[in-house]
Parts: structure tokens; sequence; C-alpha cells
């Protein structure tokens, strides 16, 4: 009988430890976590830049090494002139493979390895077959189009770039959710407060109500007074509704943050902090100051494009030179009846066979060319000034973020000035009271401002949270 009593006090109690592990405070770095944890929006993005960052090896396949190969078969029965001696008919069978390799200085170099099979039918003697292997080695020597490599490099420059401004701009996009979403935590957190702070202004506003009525009641009092305060408890009202709408509507992005379609109250049983911490001030005014240069994730973005546009136009301009080639082929070759004939002959190296040649190619639509030029080159002008548009304009709002936040410190020591003040000239009167020297609506007035203080003193730390969170977008700009 003692076992179920034990086995159910147990559960009571790990019950108890797990419903009271999700009231701990919400912390911003917690919260975060929670977002990187639950967000597939913010997943997605991590992921793009990974694939991104594994995407940019492409530039490496043009210079790294590949393989080749090819194999065939054939049926020649085309009219011959001296079909005594060469056939009515050749059949033959081949295939070929090799690796080869690409320099940076613009040469390419192939190793490769032959072997075809004739079977020559229809001639006065017996049927004629030989094997015929041949080990090749190629090289190609650009002399003007691709000289040195050029196009070759710019190719990779301007694949390289296009992807580093996709990374950015991935990076950015990432950053403006963590953005929103540290804005979203304070926001949630303030308002939490406010709520508290207005239903202590609204119990303060109905004590008043009721003061002024008794005035009335007692021809103490004039009615306006009465109804002037009827009307501050209604306005106080309609701000603490304002305020609960808000924080539903905060509510209902956090649940669409984390992908939850619980409320934010069922889902996550935690509390936000009871005080708004004020942000450190060295995380922007340290950044870079106003003589840094600075700049985000989306002006580098831009910077990349740029690039890449710079980069392709010169490969443009490359690839409609005219191709001159020099190429040299060396093979080492043989020609038996037996395939193991063939291969001892090829091993001896006395059949040599080599040729040195000079390949020339160029497309004849010269007008196309000189558009496609003049077109790429506008592109170009286009992207340097979206670039410097946008650095400059980074730069002007990080200074006039950096302004505004000496502002905000301005405004929040004198919003914490006013509320001590306020506090001590509401302790003060609390004891005026008590000696009889005061009015109790005198010390309900005073209580009134002391929360109005306070909300002042929230909305500018709010405002300060926001600015770092935005100023957390921005990086020194390297020379």
């Amino acid at each position: 009988m003692k076992l179920p009593f034990l086995v159910s006090l147990m559960l009571w109690v790990g019950h108890f430890l797990v419903s009271n592990s999700h009231g701990k405070e919400m912390t911003l770095d917690s919260f975060l976590h929670l977002v990187g944890q639950e967000s597939l929006q913010l997943q997605s993005l991590q992921e793009k830049q990974e694939g991104l960052e594994f995407t940019l090896s492409q530039t490496h396949l043009i210079y790294s090494p590949y393989s080749f190969g090819s194999f065939g078969y054939s049926d020649d029965e085309r009219q011959k002139l001296n079909t005594q001696f060469v056939g009515v008919e050749t059949i033959g069978k081949f295939y070929e493979f090799g690796v080869g390799k690409r320099f940076n200085s613009g040469a390419e170099l192939k190793l490769g390895y032959t072997n075809q099979f004739a079977d020559i039918r229809g001639t006065v003697l017996q049927d004629v077959t030989a094997y015929e292997p041949a080990l090749k080695l190629s090289l190609a020597i650009p002399l003007w189009r691709n000289f040195g490599g050029g196009e070759w490099s710019y190719q990779a420059k301007t694949t390289e770039f296009r992807w580093r401004s996709q990374i950015y701009a991935a990076k950015q996009t990432e950053k403006n959710l963590l953005t929103y979403s540290e804005n979203l935590y304070w926001q949630y957190a303030t308002l939490l407060a406010i709520k508290e702070i207005q239903i202590q202004g609204l119990k303060r506003s109905k004590e008043i109500e009721n003061w002024a009525s008794n005035r009335v009641k007692n021809s103490l009092g004039d009615q306006s007074d009465l109804y002037q305060s009827q009307a501050v408890v209604v306005g106080k009202e309609l701000n603490l509704n304002e305020t609960e709408d808000k924080i539903q509507s905060l509510k209902k992005a956090i649940e669409t943050l984390l992908n939850r379609e619980e409320k934010v109250s069922d889902a996550h049983q935690w509390e936000m902090p009871k005080e708004i911490p004020l942000p450190q001030a060295q995380m922007i005014t340290n950044a870079g100051g106003s003589e840094t240069p600075m700049t985000t994730s989306e002006v580098q973005a831009i910077y990349y494009q740029s690039e890449s546009e710079q980069n392709s136009y010169q490969e443009t301009k490359e690839q409609n030179r005219f191709k001159l080639d020099l190429v040299a082929d060396y093979a080492w070759t043989s020609r038996e009846r037996g395939f193991n004939d063939s291969w001892n002959e090829l091993k001896t190296g006395d059949f040599p066979w080599w040729t040195l040649a000079i390949k020339y190619e160029q497309s004849l639509d010269f007008g196309s060319i000189q558009n496609v030029e003049a077109g790429q080159y506008k592109l170009i002008n286009a992207s340097k000034k979206d670039y410097q548009n946008a650095l400059q304009k980074a730069q002007k709002d990080w200074l006039l973020m950096v302004n505004q936040w000496s502002l905000l410190e301005k405004k929040q020591k004198l919003c914490a000035k006013l509320e001590l003040i306020q506090q001590n000239k509401l302790d003060f009167e609390r004891k005026r009271l008590r000696t009889g020297r005061t009015t109790t609506f005198q010390v309900l007035q005073f209580e009134f401002d002391y929360l109005q203080s306070q909300l002042q003193h929230l909305q500018t730390k709010l405002e300060l949270w926001n600015l770092k969170s935005q100023a957390q977008n921005y990086f020194p700009l390297k020379s």
C-alpha cells in the first residue's frame, strides 16, 4: 500500500519541479537562443549562408584536374578508289581516356591513352585487322585571348564575388531578423512593465475620482473637478486597453517568430525581467565613434556585386578577343594485328608522332561585341554608384545613430533624475500626511506624477535598446 503512495508523491514532486522550471526569468540571451532553436526562418538563413560558403569552392573547379574519355563504333562502307587494297568496308572500334589540367598561366595540359581497332574487309588479301594504341601528350598555350590566364582569372573572380554578394545579403537578412527578435523581446518586456504602472496609475486615478465625488456630495468641491477626474479615469482605461492590445499583438508576433501555434503565455511559462536594464554605452560609442567609416552587410553585398560586374566586364572583353593558340601534340604510337603485340611495340617508343599548330578563331559579329561591352561598361558605372551611395548612406545613418544615442543618454539621465525627484517628493508628502500637514488628494496626485515619470523613463530605455539593436548591424569598414 505504501508503494503507490511513494510513486504518487515522486510524480507530484517531479511535476512541481518541471512546472516551476518554466517559470524562471527569460533573459535576452536565452530568448535569442530560443529563436535560434525554433525559428525556421532563422535556421533557413543560417543554412543558406553555410551552403553559399561551400559553393565558393566552385571557383576552384576552373583549375582543378579533370578526366575525359570516349568510346565508339564505326562502319565505313563509302565508295573506295582501290577496293583491292583498302577493301569495301571498314569496321572500327575505339576508346580514349585521360586526365587534364588548366593552369593560371592559361595553358592547358592533357595526357591521354587511345586505342583504335580496324577490321578492313573485301581486300584481295585476307581480311586485315590492326590495333593502333597511342599515348598522347597535348599542350595548348594561348597567344592572345586568355593570354596569361586572364579570362579564367576574371571568370573565377566573377563567380566568387557573386557568391559573396549573396552571402552578405543573407547575413544582412539574418541580422535584420535578430534585430527584430531583440526588439520584440524588449517591447514585450517594456509593455508588461508599463502595464503594471498603468494599473497602478488607474488605481490612483480612481481614488482621486472617489475623493472628488465625496467632496461634491459634501458640497466641498466643484462638479467640474469630478468630471475632470472621471475623464482622467476613462483616459487611463483607454491607455491600459491599448497596452493590452499591443501585448496581444506582440504575443502573436513572437508565436509567428517561434513557429508556435499555441499562445506564448501557454507555450512558454517564463517571466520577463521586472527591471529593464540600460544597454552598455560602449556597444555603440566605442564601435567606431564619428571618425571610423562604418558599413553593413547590405553595403558589403552591394560592394561584391559591383566587383562582380567589373570582373564580368573584363571577362567579356577577354572572350571577345580573337583566339590564337599554339597547340603541340606528341604521341607514342603502334600498329599491330594483335593487341599484346601492339602494346609491346608502343612501349618501345620507336614510332613517335607529333604536330605543332596554330589555331585561330574570331567572331565576325563586331557590332554585337561592341554593344555587349558598352552595355556592361554602363552596368559597371551603375554598380559603382550604387555602392558609393549605399556606403555614404550607411555612414550618415551611423553618425545620426551616434548622435541619437548621445541625445537619448542625456534624456535617460534626465528621466532617471526626474523619477528620483518624483519619488522623493512622494515620500516626503507621505510623511507630511502622517502628521496631518497635507491632504490625501495631494498624495494621490504625487503618486500619479511618480508613475508618469516611471513610464517616461521606461519608454526612453526602450528607445535606447532599439537603437542599440540597430547599431549591432554596423561594423568598421576595412581600408
